[in-house]
C-alpha cells in the first residue's frame, strides 16, 4: 500500500512538472493580463488598435527574452536565447503587407457596424473614418530605405475631464505610399510605438491614465489582422520623459532584416525574419515580409469605434513637443541622415475629434509640436502712422482664437512696448522709422498665432496752406518718397482763397496738381518761389515739407 502511495505521488509530481514546462515554453497572451481600469469601448474577447479591434486571439504579446520572427512563410514567438520557436501565430500574406487596407475590420460580437481602419484619414472623409485627428508626415524618396526613426517627447498632464476618452499620440513607420503626400489608407505593416490615454481593452487594457506599448500590425494568409505587442504593459506617469525609436540592423543580402519597435528603456519588441515566404496559395516569394519602411508619422489618433471626443477639456491643456527628431536612411558606409520635410495635417469636420482644435505645428526638422487646444488668432488695426515725440493712441489687439498667455515682440519703433499680459501697445517713438511689419506673437496651451503690424513713425505734420485765387479748381497729390504711406489727396476749389488741409506729416513729396474748368491757365507757386505753370496739370519732385526752412505752402493763380 505504502509503495503504491508512493508511486502515485510520483506521477502526480511528474504530471505537474510537465504542465509547469509546458508553460514555460510559451508564457502566451492568455496567462499575461493587461492593465485594468475603467470600461473600454472594445467588447470582450477583442482589442482596440490603430486598424480597429483585433479579436485577442490574434494578439501575441511578447515578453522579455523573446522576439517575434518571420520564417518560411509564418510568424512565430521565438526564444531568443535558444531559437526556439515557441508559438506558430500562423500564415501571414505577404501580397497584403504590400497593400493599403481597404477592408473593414472586425465586427464586435454584438453586431456593431465595422471599425473601418484609417481608410483615407482626413483626406476628405468625415465622420468615423477620421481616426487620425492630426498628423506629420514624411516620406523617403532616397536610394535607401528609412533604418532608424527616433523621438522624444513627455507624458503630458491629464485631461481635465475624463469621459472614457481613448486616444493616442505614436510614431510609426510604414512601407512606402505611391499616393503620398495624400496616402489613402494604411499600409501594413505598421510598426509602431504607443502612449495611450484610455482603456483599449483586450491584451492592452488601461485606464484614467498613461500607458505605454510597441507593436507591430500585419494580416495572416486568411486576411485578418494579427498583431504582435510588447509587454509588460505599463502606466507612465506624467512628465516621464520618453524616447520611441523604430530602429533596424543586421541587413541579410535578400534585403530582410531585424527590428526593434521600442521605448528605449522601458518597453521593447524585437521582429526578425528569415530568406522567404510563402504566400496564401502555396508558393514561395523572395522578397522580405517587411519591405522598405519609407514612410513616417507623427500621430494624434482616436481608434474608430472609441467615444467621440467633442471638448478640448478632454485632452490635456499644454501641447506635447516631439523633439530631437532623427530618421537615419541606409546601413554602414551607406547610413545618412536626410533633411526631413515634415507635411503637416489635421482633420476637419469629423466625428471622432469634433473639438477641432487638435493641429500641429512644424518647427524644424527635428521637431514638430502637438497642440490640443485651439490655437490663438490675433489681429490690430494697420497700418499705423505715429508722430515721434508724441504718445500715440494705445493699440489693442483683437483676440478670436484660443487661450492667450503671453504676447511678444522681437522689436518695435524705438520707446513702443507689447504688454506681454494684454497684447497692447503704449509708448513714444522717438526716431523717424519708415514702414515696417513688426511682428506681434501670442503665445497659450494651443500653441502661437502671429500679426504683422505695419507701423511708420515720422515728424509732426504740418497745417500746409493752399492758396487758390485761380479760375479754375485744383486736384493736388502729396505723393510720400522718403518713406512708405498712402497718398494726401486735396480739392481746392476756383477762387476758395487760402485753404488748410489735413495736417501733412513733414517729409519728402512729388506734389502733383491738375485744374479743372476751361480754359485751364493757372499757375502754381510753392512758399519756396519754384513755379510750375499749367501744362495743363503739373508736377513738383524732391519737394521737402516742413516748418523749419522747407516748403509750407503754395499757391494757384
Amino acid at each position: 500500500m505504502k509503495r503504491q502511495l508512493t508511486k502515485l505521488l510520483l506521477l502526480l509530481f511528474a504530471a505537474a512538472l510537465t504542465i509547469f514546462n509546458g508553460c514555460k515554453k510559451d508564457v502566451n497572451h492568455q496567462t499575461v493580463s493587461a492593465i485594468k481600469g475603467s470600461s473600454s469601448p472594445a467588447p470582450d474577447g477583442y482589442t482596440m488598435t490603430s486598424v480597429g479591434l483585433i479579436p485577442d486571439s490574434n494578439i501575441t504579446l511578447i515578453e522579455s527574452g523573446y522576439k517575434l520572427s518571420f520564417v518560411n512563410g509564418h510568424a512565430y514567438k521565438m526564444h531568443i536565447a535558444t531559437g526556439r520557436l515557441v508559438r506558430d501565430l500562423g500564415k501571414v500574406m505577404p501580397g497584403g503587407n504590400y497593400q493599403r487596407v481597404a477592408s473593414p475590420g472586425v465586427l464586435s460580437p454584438a453586431g456593431n457596424a465595422a471599425h473601418s481602419p484609417r481608410a483615407g484619414a482626413v483626406f476628405g472623409n468625415s465622420g468615423a473614418t477620421n481616426n487620425w485627428i492630426t498628423y506629420s508626415e514624411w516620406q523617403n524618396t532616397g536610394t535607401y530605405p528609412i533604418t532608424n526613426f527616433t523621438t522624444n517627447w513627455t507624458v503630458p498632464t491629464a485631461p481635465a475631464t475624463v469621459s472614457g476618452q481613448l486616444f493616442s499620440i505614436w510614431m510609426g513607420l510604414m512601407p512606402t505610399d505611391s499616393s503620398y503626400p495624400s496616402p489613402s489608407g494604411q499600409q501594413l505593416p505598421l510598426l509602431q510605438p504607443l502612449l495611450i490615454w484610455g482603456n483599449s481593452g483586450g491584451q492592452i487594457g488601461g485606464g484614467n491614465s498613461w500607458t505605454i506599448v510597441s507593436y507591430i500590425i500585419w494580416k495572416n494568409a486568411a486576411g485578418a489582422y494579427v498583431a504582435a505587442i510588447s509587454t509588460p504593459v505599463h502606466n507612465v506617469p506624467v512628465g516621464t520623459a520618453l524616447q520611441a525609436q523604430i530602429s533596424s540592423s543586421g541587413q541579410k543580402a535578400d534585403g530582410s532584416y531585424n527590428c526593434v519597435i521600442q521605448f528605449i528603456g522601458q518597453t521593447s519588441l524585437t521582429v526578425s525574419e528569415g530568406a522567404t515566404l510563402n504566400n496564401a496559395a502555396g508558393g514561395t516569394v523572395a522578397a522580405p515580409f517587411i519591405p522598405a519602411l519609407n514612410y513616417a508619422c507623427e500621430v494624434l489618433e482616436i481608434p474608430t469605434g472609441s467615444p467621440y471626443i467633442t471638448s478640448s477639456s478632454e485632452y490635456p491643456y499644454n501641447g506635447v513637443p516631439l523633439t530631437s527628431t532623427v530618421v537615419t536612411t541606409g546601413f554602414g558606409s551607406n547610413a545618412t541622415n536626410p533633411y526631413v520635410s515634415w507635411i503637416s495635417s489635421s482633420a476637419s469636420g469629423l466625428a471622432n475629434g469634433a473639438a477641432n482644435n487638435e493641429h500641429l505645428d512644424v518647427i524644424s526638422s527635428s521637431q514638430v509640436n502637438m497642440y490640443f487646444q485651439k490655437a490663438p488668432v490675433i489681429s490690430y488695426p494697420s497700418p499705423d502712422y505715429y508722430n515721434i515725440n508724441t504718445n500715440i493712441t494705445p493699440l489693442n489687439v483683437t483676440s478670436t482664437g484660443g487661450i492667450i498667455n503671453s504676447y511678444a515682440t522681437s522689436f518695435l519703433p524705438s520707446n513702443l512696448v507689447v504688454n506681454a499680459t494684454t497684447g497692447q501697445i503704449t509708448g513714444m517713438p522717438t526716431y523717424n522709422e519708415a514702414a515696417y511689419n513688426y511682428i506681434v506673437t501670442a503665445t497659450g496651451p494651443g500653441g502661437t498665432g502671429s500679426f504683422p503690424i505695419n507701423i511708420t513713425t515720422q515728424l509732426p505734420g504740418i497745417s500746409f496752406g493752399i492758396t487758390n485765387n485761380s479760375a479754375n479748381g485744383l486736384s493736388l497729390g502729396f505723393i510720400r518718397t522718403d518713406i512708405s504711406q498712402p497718398t494726401i489727396n486735396y480739392i481746392a476749389p476756383a477762387f476758395s482763397g487760402t485753404n488748410h488741409p489735413a495736417s501733412i506729416p513733414a517729409g519728402t513729396y512729388t506734389i502733383r496738381w491738375n485744374p479743372s474748368g476751361s480754359p485751364a491757365n493757372c499757375i502754381v507757386t510753392l512758399s519756396n518761389g519754384q513755379s510750375s505753370p499749367n501744362t495743363p496739370g503739373g508736377m513738383f519732385t524732391g519737394v521737402v515739407i516742413n516748418n523749419t526752412g522747407g516748403v509750407n505752402s503754395l499757391s494757384a493763380h
